[in-house]
């Protein structure tokens, strides 16, 4: 909870109908202005979460209520500004996706190329090398937070943690059986441990029998559009 950007942004629909799922990315500099009395000091959506937080604090909340209650806000935005309802809502640090990773055993992705970067203020250390291996908790972090390399910046890592995603989903589908109802109460039971969220285990499992009676070719991933000059 150090700097308390919120890097990445992903809007998840899950129909149940069709059996589809649709991810949508909003990138993390997307514009936005003031809300609801709230300055944001850079205009961009990833310091909204911050700037919520270190306002409820300031007033006095308590710092785990000081969370719950930005996310809310975060939340009560989003469904403002783009006009939709969401059912639920969740946020994970770093060491929340290392850990769910990890329990997974690791996924498996085709790296395009090498990726190399070393930033000690933000205690990242990136070196994976290119081909196809399996990713632990803190490769895959460095794989979705890698940007130097790419020629798009933000557009290149975006890229990727669509990548990343897909074979995440992939990974759950293999490992996980929608039938295996105390393997994924367990799965439930880890990625609960490791987010702040109004979702209980109990929802986690009915999204994740959603997801496995998903087709991962009718999938689909999206960025919200923008002017990156």
């Amino acid at each position: 909870r150090a700097a308390m950007l919120t890097d990445v942004f992903m809007l998840v629909n899950v129909n149940n109908n069709d059996n589809t799922i649709t991810v949508t990315q909003i990138p993390r500099d997307t514009w936005i202005s003031d809300n609801d009395g709230i300055s944001i000091p850079t205009n961009k959506i990833n310091a909204v979460f911050s700037t919520y937080y270190y306002s409820y604090y300031g007033s006095g909340e308590a710092e785990d209520a000081a969370y719950k209650h930005a996310l809310m806000s975060l939340t009560e935005m989003l469904e403002e500004n783009l006009s939709i309802e969401i059912s639920n809502s969740a946020i994970m640090d770093l060491d929340g996706f290392i850990n769910i990773v990890d329990t997974l055993g690791g996924v498996e992705i085709d790296v395009p190329a090498a990726m190399t970067y070393y930033d000690p203020a933000q205690n990242l250390n990136i070196n994976i090398p290119a081909g196809h291996q399996t990713l632990n908790g803190a490769a895959a972090e460095g794989f979705v937070r890698y940007r130097a390399g790419y020629l798009t910046a933000d557009l290149g890592r975006q890229n990727a943690q669509k990548q990343f995603l897909s074979a995440l989903f992939s990974k759950v589908k293999s490992t996980v059986s929608i039938t295996n109802v105390s393997k994924l109460t367990e799965l439930a039971g880890e990625i609960s441990n490791n987010l702040v969220s109004d979702m209980s285990v109990g929802d986690l499992v009915y999204y994740a029998k959603s997801l496995l009676s998903c087709d991962l070719s009718s999938m689909n991933m999206m960025t919200i559009p923008g002017n990156l000059a």
